[in-house]
């Protein structure tokens, strides 16, 4: 049986939905649909439910705002509180939860 060492593991990637460029998926922030119907950070990055992934950059969540593509991956409503966390976590600014 091979294991692969710790060095030799395969960090997953996630694709971005502003930029559709590939990081790996710990530096990404995840969007969820929450409980409500809208748009929610998932800080665990576990959520069980369908989520989308954004790099920390301003041009890509704008990108990605703009062009709804954040409600329509997650089915969710995007209103205007949950932009508001969603755009605090990307950039880190504020307490977004």
């Amino acid at each position: 049986m091979n294991r692969q060492s710790v060095s030799e593991r395969r960090i997953p990637e996630r694709r971005c939905a502003g930029c559709g460029e590939r990081f790996p998926k710990s530096s990404l922030v995840r969007i969820v649909c929450g409980a409500d119907g809208t748009a929610a950070v998932d800080s665990s990055m576990k959520a069980q439910s369908r989520g989308v992934y954004l790099c920390r950059n301003e041009k890509c969540l704008a990108r990605a705002l703009k062009s709804g593509r954040i409600a329509s991956s997650v089915g969710a409503r995007l209103d205007e509180s949950s932009a508001e966390l969603i755009k605090q976590a990307v950039l880190g600014t504020g307490d977004a939860k």
